[in-house]
């Protein structure tokens, strides 16, 4: 019994990840794209108009390497935050 917890413990997924309410459609050629190109590059971005499914497709490809990387996988949200840039001019 002791080796069955420990077993699963081994296999604990560790991160933050939301849950996939809605079945993932239609995406298969772009998540295999993405984690080719994951796989030379630990920075991937995904671009595209609002609505297409970047964020979706990266919870997705996050989903799929947690068992990777020992710490997990996070969603870190950044839309909220703004950057405030401050310029000086000075006087000659």
């Amino acid at each position: 019994m002791a080796s069955a917890v420990r077993a699963e413990a081994d296999h604990r997924v560790v991160g933050n990840l939301p849950l996939e309410l809605t079945s993932f459609v239609g995406r298969r050629r772009e998540l295999a794209d993405a984690r080719r190109l994951f796989e030379s590059s630990r920075l991937l971005t995904l671009t595209g108009v609002g609505g297409v499914g970047k964020t979706r497709l990266a919870i997705r490809l996050a989903g799929a390497l947690q068992r990777v990387f020992s710490d997990g996988t996070w969603l870190v949200e950044l839309g909220s935050y703004r950057i405030r840039i401050c310029s000086r001019t000075t006087s000659p």
